[in-house]
């Protein structure tokens, strides 16, 4: 309400001032192009409602006006990036008719621009049923073929076009002929101050209270919301945006490896890499990663699922994992050893939780040519862990002991299908109390507890996450605090394992354990820590599931991307899934995990050690075909089925 309030006030002082200016002509061409930059993105949301029905059957009316109404701030954005000039050079108090004429030909023109854009991503919707965005850097290596593609198969819509174009030259230029008035300086100062303060402000979204600078935050109910939310000229001007234009086209460029294969050499590589032919087929070839389970390696069905992600877990940090005695966690020892235990486990990245825990969610590895997770990813159509649990009847829930936009997980589990419950939404539960691990563990308890249904349950860490200290309490287990004082990741290691084990000990009292099934496993290892090679991804890895797995050592390796795969076979998930892994019941071993480096984008950890992507590599082609099938899939939308 403050934010409407000041907003408001705002509004009706710049008014009073634009009356006191007494210059209706200038009033009226600035209401003008405000009209047309913020309506004409709105026209194209009802476009593609109307020409891509299916892609937004999920909506409901609501929903749909949400969205729109959520895209109101990216439009601002864009009106005043795109606009903003010509509103200036409209405002100056310059009476001069050529002036004029030049001013208002340089405004119809961007406004062209702008049009043009918004109906071409309407356009390409059509082929990727998403907003265009890195793709823009195809455009600028494919000119002659969009363009004939424009004149040949779209000229209706380029007459279109034309013909608006003409009309808006013919409106605007008869203000040409009406001289404005200049008001008294006071007031023409006046306004234009009021100008610069609404184009800085517009733009970061402060009439709105949220950033429309992060496109991410529009995708948080979902793909098809997202799509409403955002618009074309919004994708491409935000990764061509130079705090980042020059990292994400390095990222978005062709890798120089993808032209050594073909694009279906690629794919039958990636297929015979993800694939189990025995147990799994393709329902779709245009879907060429989405396949369906119709053989099973292990029954869990009917029981809960309770995963325990642990930001910045080193594989040597849990003593019954890595025979080692810190001594920090007693409570993961006993748990894990009920289980499998993995001892060649690696994450997907070197040092992003948002990498680490989005691959586990997606099973998408952030892959060379395609951006990641709140860059991009989350555009593309694909069935999380959460959405395929719900499928099977599941509730899910995820929590962390956290802000909601810290690292964009919040947003990421909710796409992926999760309730999700952050430290503001913990905070009525416990108002007088620091919200940190040990109460996200309650919260997932007592979600636990009152739902009906069976229990797909996520929680990750924070306390471990640097600086060390700021994500934990203070004082809460005198002892352990006096054994770790001057080692503080263990400090806060320990704290978590003992929220943990008072979360244990509550499914233990309320019979909930024994038909829980459990994954232990690392976001990533420590970043401090100076190792070198695969060391540097590897990272513990448990599913315990009493009765129903054999507790044991196995030297599988294996990846986060493997952890979804392995849980629609565990709980006989008979529903399309896609992800770059394969499951780890699997009867034959797997001899290799995809991994993203800085150093060379992409990489495959296997027996032999760490694998960049160089033709001395053993699994070179391998390695380029699964990175090249995938990106290509990811880029077309192809991933999964909406």
């Amino acid at each position: 309400m403050f934010v409407i309030g000041y907003s408001v006030c705002f509004l009706v002082a710049w008014g009073w001032i634009a009356y006191k200016r007494k210059d209706l002509v200038r009033l009226k061409q600035t209401f003008f192009l405000f009209l047309y930059f913020l309506l004409f993105p709105q026209l194209m949301r009802l476009l593609l409602l109307v020409c891509y029905p299916a892609q937004f059957s999920s909506l409901t009316g609501p929903l749909i006006l949400q969205g729109m109404w959520k895209g109101v701030p990216y439009d601002l954005s864009m009106m005043i990036l795109w606009g903003g000039m010509s509103l200036f050079l409209l405002n100056l108090p310059i009476r001069s008719v050529i002036y004029r004429r030049v001013a208002i030909a340089f405004s119809i023109l961007v406004g062209l621009v702008y049009g043009v854009v918004l109906v071409a991503d309407v356009v390409y919707f059509k082929y990727v049923f998403r907003h265009v965005g890195a793709d823009i850097f195809n455009f600028f290596l494919s000119v002659p073929i969009i363009l004939r593609i424009a004149f040949k198969t779209y000229w209706p819509i380029c007459l279109g076009i034309a013909v608006v174009g003409g009309g808006l030259m013919y409106l605007i230029q008869r203000q040409v002929s009406q001289r404005p008035q200049r008001g008294p300086w006071i007031y023409e100062g006046m306004f234009l101050l009021c100008l610069v303060f609404f184009c800085w402000f517009g733009e970061r979204g402060f009439f709105f209270g949220f950033d429309p600078l992060a496109p991410h935050q529009a995708y948080q109910n979902g793909q098809a919301q997202g799509n409403i939310t955002l618009n074309g000229v919004f994708g491409m001007s935000y990764i061509l945006m130079p705090s980042h234009y020059i990292k994400t086209a390095k990222k978005s460029r062709v890798h120089p490896t993808f032209n050594e294969l073909g694009e279906e050499q690629s794919r039958q590589l990636a297929q015979d890499l993800l694939l189990s032919p025995d147990d799994e087929k393709v329902l779709n070839a245009v879907f060429p990663f989405e396949r369906v389970r119709t053989k099973f390696n292990a029954d869990a069905r009917g029981r809960n699922l309770i995963i325990l992600a642990i930001e910045s877990l080193d594989y040597t940090a849990i003593d019954a994992i890595a025979g080692t005695s810190h001594g920090a966690t007693p409570n993961l020892d006993a748990l894990v050893r009920q289980g499998m235990i993995f001892d060649r486990f690696f994450s997907c990245g070197e040092a992003s939780s948002l990498i680490g825990i989005g691959t586990t969610m997606s099973g998408i590895c952030h892959v060379a040519g395609f951006p990641y997770f709140s860059r991009g990813l989350e555009q593309v159509n694909q069935h999380g862990l959460g959405d395929l649990f719900k499928q099977a009847g599941y509730e899910t829930v995820f929590v962390r002991a956290c802000s909601d936009a810290m690292m964009y997980i919040g947003p990421i589990s909710r796409l992926m299908g999760f309730d999700s419950f952050d430290k503001a939404q913990m905070q009525s539960n416990f108002p007088n109390i620091s919200i940190h691990d040990a109460q996200a563990l309650e919260t997932l308890a007592e979600q636990f507890k009152t739902r009906k249904k069976p229990f797909a349950g996520f929680f990750f860490s924070t306390a471990t996450h640097e600086p060390l200290g700021d994500w934990g309490p203070k004082h809460w287990n005198k002892q352990l605090e006096e054994k770790f004082q001057n080692e503080p990741y263990f400090r806060m290691l320990a704290y978590t394992d003992e929220a943990i084990g008072r979360f244990l000990d509550f499914l233990k009292q309320n019979g909930l354990y024994d038909n829980t099934v459990f994954v232990v496993l690392g976001d990533h290892p420590q970043r401090t820590t100076s190792v070198k090679g695969a060391e540097k991804f590897h990272v513990p890895l448990s599913i315990v599931a009493p009765g129903i797995l054999k507790p044991g050592r196995y030297n599988t390796i294996a990846g986060q991307a493997d952890i979804l795969p392995t849980l629609v076979d565990l709980f006989h998930l008979s529903v399309p899934y896609a992800a770059m892994g394969r499951s780890l019941l699997e009867k034959t071993d797997k001899d290799w995990t995809f991994v993203h480096t800085a150093e060379d984008d992409f990489a495959f950890v296997t027996s032999e050690g760490l694998f960049f992507s160089n033709k001395a590599s053993t699994f070179h082609n391998q390695m380029v075909g699964l990175n090249k099938a995938v990106c290509r899939s990811l880029q077309q939308n192809k991933w999964s089925q909406p």
